[in-house]
């Protein structure tokens, strides 16, 4: 990578632990602190005191960007590329996947918004997820 790439540190606010309301259960997400290339989060919804989603999330610098590669219960990952990049805010774009297309995560204070998109005038699910205490 050159000094122009962007680099893993760029999405250091976005480490901690995450929740929220999404799904029709409670949100939360995790992302460790960038190290390696690489950050690694969690997602899981739960509704009705059940598990209703699961995935494991790794955000790394590959290919002079960086992506974010989505392994799901029996599926292979999938990986989506850099759109955009801003100081606290990040869209990675796929716009080949049947759904998310894209993806956008954006800090405002002790909170992040969440974005997933389809194709455009298709489905967009919204939500936002608060800092919770270490």
């Amino acid at each position: 990578m050159n000094a122009d790439e962007p680099k893993i540190d760029r999405l250091a606010w976005l480490e901690g632990t995450w929740t929220g309301s999404a799904f029709g259960g409670t949100i939360d997400e995790v992302f460790s602190v960038p190290a390696g290339g690489v950050v690694l989060a969690t997602s899981r919804v739960v509704a009705d005191g059940q598990l209703t989603h699961r995935e494991f999330i790794v955000l790394a610098e590959r290919d002079s960007s960086l992506v974010y590669e989505v392994h799901l219960p029996r599926r292979e990952p999938h990986v989506f590329r850099l759109e955009k990049l801003g100081e606290q805010s990040v869209v990675w774009a796929d716009p080949e996947n049947d759904w998310p297309q894209r993806i956008r995560y954006a800090r405002t204070g002790e909170a992040i918004e969440v974005k997933l998109e389809g194709a455009p005038g298709g489905r967009v699910e919204q939500f936002t997820m608060l800092r919770q205490a270490p």
